[in-house]
């Protein structure tokens, strides 16, 4: 299973991190996208990083928008 990630620009912490964690234990996608946005697309690379599921990062054009990610 392949899963898209889009979330808010707005870095979210605690109980809704470990959610988005559990579930992608739960899910065990074999690759994940995100947009590479600041906010919860660095967030959840990180996390897909520490499960060591593979990642595609599909950028903004926009620098500002970029997050702290590096392109694993």
């Amino acid at each position: 299973m392949r899963i898209g990630f889009t979330g808010t620009r707005t870095k979210v912490e605690g109980d809704r991190v470990l959610q988005l964690k559990g579930r992608l234990k739960e899910l065990s996608p074999s690759k994940v996208y995100h947009g590479g946005c600041v906010g919860m697309d660095s967030v959840f690379h990180l996390i897909c990083k520490e499960l060591r599921i593979p990642i595609e990062v599909f950028p903004s054009n926009l620098r500002n928008q970029q997050g702290d990610w590096d392109g694993a």
